[in-house]
């Protein structure tokens, strides 16, 4: 298990909806609100929480060949403004 703080200054609903929708683009899932979701991709799976400007996302699986610095760098580029 991981957990990943992600500050941001963006809009909340703006944020999710643009990680939605590059999670759907690149065959992930990511579901929830903007309070709380769970998100999976290519074996990697866990939870979102928001708590004010900032998204903290727990990972609670990975695949054991997929190095940590390699799903971070992924989950930012989800959540990145």
């Amino acid at each position: 298990m991981r957990i990943i703080e992600i500050s941001t200054q963006s809009n909340i609903n703006d944020l999710l909806a643009k990680a939605q929708r590059l999670a759907s683009e690149h065959g992930a899932s990511l579901c929830g609100d903007t309070t709380c979701g769970t998100l999976a991709a290519s074996g990697v799976e866990g939870e979102y929480a928001v708590y004010g400007s900032t998204v903290r996302v727990i990972i609670k699986k990975k695949p054991f060949y997929a190095p940590w610095g390699v799903v971070e760098k992924k989950i930012r580029a989800f959540f990145s403004a």
